[in-house]
Formats: structure tokens, C-alpha cells, sequence
């Protein structure tokens, strides 16, 4: 409020020196101003691109604070806006009186100055997630089912409604699969782990790994990769992209024998991208035989592949199912399920094969202790009986004197061709004292004496969970079912290591360098088997043995072995039904009693126990 007055030099009422006068001065009436505060800072608001905070300036007595969120035009109270400005709002403060910036309050008055405003802050607003986003994965589909990692490059790119924040950034975040990465029952390999993403999974581009791995059941499996999109607002968009797995021979099943003269019928599955068109061919054995593409991949949905091939000649076949689109890029499966897909073609009138020694089984023949090795001792025979629809014989199989331990009684089929021959079978393994029936096994040998043989007897032995295709052993870890063998049996000057016995001549040279498959032959015309009776077994005294033969004239004999292959004692001139006492003096161990007659051949094993 302010008065005003004149007064003397003295002041008012004051008389001056030689001068009187009386009276004094009155003052004016009053009058109001008002005096404006400077202008406030440019506001202070929040980061990032969301809802708008204003912290407001200090109070000023008497004033009132407004906001503007268009540089001035508007103003009001503080309540920020919240759709999107991508060009950003621009906040101003100011102080005003009761009334207004500048207005005359009641009763007479003024004013210095006006409401100044402060200077702008921009402020942008994005709270839109990124739009149009694009994934692609290069290759899509994943060939052959091999179970190794392959690498995939993922194409990503996004919009926003933004440009002026930049790009989007986008990254994998997560990848799935539709099956199991270990699918027990199944036949995936159960191999693990079976996709890798980088440390920085951002960018236009990402290379990520998959394992080219399906079930042996259903129609394949897929990978879904994940992806995120975030913009400088950290607002998220995702999406995702797939890998299949989808070649798979599902017919003959793998390890399927059929007699020589059978046409066998393929059959597969496929997937591509939309819009390709096919041709197929199978390869039997490098054989090429045209296929038929019976449909086309739709959508998720497997193309289906057919064929047909007449297996005129023992052996064991490799099939492969190759798929050809119009740009002339073929894809290929070589596996039914987990399994290698191979079809075994058997005579039953071509050869047998036995023998019995020992052989270094190397490190990694047990994929669960890698580091193990040491002598595998083994015997083996094999042949059909008349009218059998399977072969009969024997396999055992011990390491280090019964760390580890096979037999087997049950066989699925026998191939002999040329010098080599393999069987393949049920029986039981022995392992750290655990006892598990319904293990399957392939044994693959080649006679080394035969010509084809190269002079030096070699065998594989390769064990295994016939569900899962679970490999417990194989002294060739790796290696096609198909392929040779090559590790070479030790002690073996006399050559009967191994002994193929091929009795078909012309199945002897016709198929000599593939991998072998069975053939097999009627031996024993009679219902009595070449055998060795002994009872009891095991034993902790003595074993009552008999002989049974059809050959009542030819003389047998027998010859007993430990586990290290020396010979304990060998009997001659003995006679088809004669029966005696064996192992009375023999020490407590595992013993292998090998009976020949003629060009017959078989193996027991002997279980001397202690009192």
C-alpha cells in the first residue's frame, strides 16, 4: 500500500528558524501495487518418454503458480497431458495474482510489471510399443535329423510411431520347442542342451544355434524363437519365428529284416516353406530309386514321401530319402526317428559264423564313462535251425573279468555275406551290479582268413536301449550300423577269433564290400541241436555235463578257457549223448567251454563258484 505527503526540509510541523508557522502536512490517500516475481526456471520434469511429472517452482506469497504444455498459448493448473508428441510438449511456469497476470485488484491500484513467463523445457510422450515387426529365420527347415547344432541367422526389424527417438532394438529373449529336450520313449538322441542364444542377442541380425533333432513319434518337432522389440521409450512389442524338424524315414522301420526277394515300401516325411514344389528320390545303398512326392507341406503340415525297392541279395541297406524343390536345392534324411533307417535283406539258407577271444575295448566305448577300457572277452554263435524264423545261438561278452557283462539268447536276424556277418538281438547286460533285461545289441564281424577279410579277424559290438536308442557300449562309438568293423581281435594266430561260414556261394562276392547283413543257414536238419548241457551252472563243486549232437558218428571235442583265453584242459574222441563230470579242480572264476564237431562250432559259458 502507498501514501503520499509534502513536507519542510525540517519535517512536517517543524518551524524554521526566524519563521513561524503553524500546521502540518497531511498525506495522500493510499493506493495498492503489485510487484511481480521474476520468472521461474525452465520446469524441471521427469526422463524418459512416459506420463509427464512437473515438479513446480518455490511458492511466492500471494501468488499462484500456472502451466502451459503449448509454449504459452494455454494455461492452467498442472495436469500434463498424455497422449503422444513425438516433437515433445513444450512446459512453461508462471506466478499470477488472485485475479490474473497484470489485473487491477479492487479498490485503487497498480502494477510494476507483469507475470513473467519461464523459459520452455520440450518434453516428449511415447507410450506406443513398436508396430510392423518382422522375423525370419534362415534356414527354416533344419536336414538332415543328425542331432548336431546348426547355425540360424534371425532377421529382425520394427517400427515406431516415433521416428525421432530411433529405430526400435530388437533381441531373441527366449527359444521352445513343441518336444522334450530329452524325449525318453521317443527316440530324440536325448542330447542336450539343444539351442544356444549369443550373450548380445540384439540387432538386425542374431546367430543362434538349434540341434537338428526330432522324435522318432509325432510329425516333428519346431522351434519357436522369441523376440522383443523396444523403443527409446521403452515400450516392448514381441513376436517370434519357427525352425522345423521334419525329415524323417518313417518306413521300414530301422533295423526291419526281411527275407531276400522282398520289396520293401518307404515312406517319409518333409517340410518347406510355402509355395515350393518337389521331387523325390531314395538311395538304396547308393542305389538311386525314384520316389514319389505323395503331398506337398502345407501351412505346419509334412509333406509325404513314397517308394518301393525289391531287396534281391543279403545285406544290410542304407536308405536315404533325398528331396528336390524347383530351384534344384535338395534336402536329405538319412535317420528313422533317432535311428540310423536301414533295412536288413537275410537268407536263411547263406552261412552262420562263431568265435571267441579277446580285444581292447577303447576309451569312449561307454558313453557314460567315457575313461573306461580294458580286455572285452567274448563268444559268440549264431546260425537258423530248420524252420526256425530266427536265428538260435549265443553271445557273451565280459570286460575286465566282470566289470561289465552281456549275454544274449534272442535274435532278430543273421546276414552273412562274404567274409563278414552281423546279427542283432535282445539279451541282458550286467552293469556296476545292476541287472537290466531288453537291451539290444548289433555284432558286426569279418572273418579275416575269407577272401575280402584283409587277413586280421575284426569285430564290433555296439549295445544299446532299444526305446531311446540310448547307446550303453560300442567299441566303435560313431560309426554307421552299416559300416566295417575295425577294431582287430588279439591272441588270434590260429584265425578263430571270428568264423564266417558262408554256405551260398552266390551271395559270397555279390555284395563283399557293403556292410553286413545277414544271411543265414540251416546247419541242423534235425530237431536236436550241437550243444553242451551242464548242470549245475553255476557250481561250487563240479558241472554234470552232456553232449547232444544229430551227428552221432563224427567225434566231438571240447576245450575249456578262462576269461583270459588259456586253455584249462581239452577232451577229444568225445561222442554225441555221452555225459560227465567237468571243473571239479577248476578255481572259482568264468570259464568258456568251446565244443567243434566237423565245421559245427559252439560256445558255453561256465560259472565255477566258491564253497
Amino acid at each position: 500500500t502507498v501514501t503520499a505527503r509534502y513536507v519542510l526540509a525540517a519535517d512536517c510541523g517543524t518551524t524554521l528558524a526566524g519563521t513561524a508557522g503553524t500546521g502540518s502536512c497531511g498525506a495522500s490517500n493510499s493506493v495498492n501495487v503489485v510487484i511481480f516475481p521474476s520468472a521461474p526456471a525452465a520446469p524441471i520434469v521427469n526422463s524418459g518418454f512416459g506420463p509427464i511429472i512437473v515438479t513446480p517452482p518455490s511458492t511466492v506469497s500471494g501468488f499462484t503458480i500456472q502451466y502451459s504444455f503449448d509454449d504459452g498459448a494455454t494455461w492452467g493448473a498442472n495436469t500434463p497431458p498424455t497422449n503422444d508428441n513425438c516433437t515433445g510438449y513444450k512446459i512453461k511456469t508462471r506466478y499470477v495474482t488472485a485475479a490474473a497476470c497484470g489485473s487491477i485488484p479492487s479498490g485503487t491500484s497498480s502494477t510494476i510489471a507483469a507475470c513473467k513467463e519461464s523459459p520452455a523445457t520440450t518434453r516428449i510422450v511415447d507410450q506406443t510399443a513398436p508396430i510392423n515387426i518382422t522375423v525370419s529365420a534362415n534356414p527354416s527347415s533344419l536336414w538332415p535329423p543328425n542331432h548336431k547344432m546348426k547355425d540360424i541367422k534371425v532377421t529382425m526389424s520394427a517400427q515406431d510411431n516415433c521416428s525421432a527417438t530411433g529405430a526400435p532394438i530388437c533381441r531373441v529373449v527366449s527359444i521352445t520347442s513343441n518336444e522334450p529336450i530329452n524325449n525318453d520313449g521317443s527316440a530324440d538322441g536325448n542330447t542336450e542342451v539343444d539351442w544356444e542364444i549369443p550373450t548380445n542377442p540384439e540387432g538386425a541380425e542374431v546367430w543362434v544355434k538349434l540341434r537338428a533333432e526330432r522324435s522318432g513319434n509325432g510329425d516333428g518337432r519346431v522351434y519357436t524363437i522369441n523376440v522383443e522389440c523396444t523403443d527409446a521409450a521403452g515400450n516392448t512389442s514381441q513376436s517370434s519365428t519357427t525352425v522345423t524338424v521334419a525329415h524323417n524315414i518313417s518306413g521300414p522301420g530301422a533295423g526291419s529284416s526281411v527275407k531276400i526277394g522282398t520289396t520293401i515300401n518307404m515312406a517319409g516325411t518333409f517340410w518347406d516353406v510355402a509355395g515350393n514344389k518337389h521331387t523325390a528320390k531314395w538311395l538304396v545303398d547308393g542305389a538311386s530309386v525314384n520316389g514319389t512326392v505323395a503331398s506337398e507341406p502345407v501351412g505346419t503340415k509334412n509333406g509325404t514321401v513314397k517308394g518301393s525297392y525289391k531287396l534281391a541279395t543279403a545285406g544290410v541297406y542304407k536308405l536315404q530319402m533325398n528331396i528336390t524343390d524347383q530351384k534344384g536345392v535338395t534336402s536329405y534324411a538319412t535317420t528313422n526317428g533317432y535311428d540310423e533307417a536301414i533295412v536288413v535283406a537275410y537268407d536263411p539258407n547263406g552261412g552262420y559264423t562263431y568265435g571267441g577271444k579277446k580285444y581292447k575295448s577303447p576309451k569312449g566305448a561307454f558313453p557314460s564313462q567315457p575313461n573306461v577300457a580294458g580286455d572285452m572277452t567274448y563268444g559268440f554263435q549264431t546260425n537258423y535251425y530248420k524252420g526256425a524264423t530266427n536265428p538260435k545261438g549265443e553271445t557273451w561278452f565280459i570286460l575286465n573279468n566282470g566289470e561289465f557283462e552281456f549275454n544274449a539268447l534272442n535274435f532278430d536276424y543273421l546276414v552273412v555275406n562274404g567274409a563278414k556277418a552281423q546279427f542283432k538281438g535282445l539279451g541282458k547286460m550286467v552293469r556296476n551290479g545292476v541287472e537290466q533285461s531288453g537291451i539290444a545289441f548289433i555284432l558286426t564281424v569279418i572273418d579275416g582268413q575269407l577272401t575280402g577279410g584283409g587277413g586280421a579277424d575284426k569285430i564290433r559290438m555296439k549295445i544299446y536301449n532299444k526305446s531311446n536308442g540310448e547307446v550303453y557300449y560300442d567299441s566303435q562309438a560313431g560309426a554307421s550300423d552299416a559300416d566295417n568293423p575295425t577294431t582287430v581281435v588279439e591272441n588270434n594266430a590260429a584265425g578263430d577269433g571270428v568264423v564266417v561260414v558262408n554256405t551260398n556261394t552266390t551271395t559270397t562276392a555279390a555284395r563283399i564290400n557293403t556292410a553286413v547283413t545277414a544271411t543265414q543257414v540251416d546247419v541242423t536238419p534235425q530237431t536236436t541241436y550241437f550243444d553242451l548241457k551242464a548242470s549245475p551252472n553255476p557250481t561250487t563243486s563240479h558241472f554234470t555235463v552232456k553232449l547232444e549232437s544229430p551227428n552221432t558218428k563224427d567225434p566231438i571235442t571240447m576245450k575249456v578257457m578262462d576269461l583270459s583265453g588259456k586253455v584249462i584242459e581239452i577232451r577229444k574222441n568225445l561222442v554225441a549223448g555221452q555225459t560227465f563230470q567237468l571243473g571239479t579242480h577248476y578255481r572259482p572264476g568264468m570259464y568258456f567251454a568251446e565244443l567243434t564237431q566237423g565245421d559245427k562250432r559252439r560256445i558255453v559259458k561256465l560259472v565255477k563258484q566258491p564253497d
